[in-house]
């Protein structure tokens, strides 16, 4: 009975594994490895255009919206744009 039970996990574990190579075969043929891309862009927005809103006098949420970015992100962006780095902290 035993050996019944062993038998049936042994399969279970080699189907199991089947599944998971031939999802991670599928994956690496997508151009992923475990789902993950394998090369981020480097450029995730147009960092001219947070230049631009930002002179406009656009907010800092509404300047994120439009570049589809988190708040931070973008005021990194400018500040790196200024020639200066960190994050401000007020509308300057």
């Amino acid at each position: 009975m035993i050996a019944i039970a062993a038998w049936i996990a042994k399969q279970e574990r080699n189907r199991n594994s089947e599944r998971v190579r031939a999802g991670l075969s599928r994956a690496k043929a997508q151009g992923t490895r475990s789902g993950n891309a394998v090369s981020r862009p480097k450029e995730i927005f147009k960092r001219d255009l947070v230049s631009a809103l930002r002179a406009e006098g656009k907010s800092w949420r509404e300047i994120a919206r439009a570049c589809k970015a988190g708040v931070t992100t973008v005021r990194r962006a400018y500040r790196a744009l200024q020639g200066r780095g960190g994050v401000p902290k007020s509308r300057e």
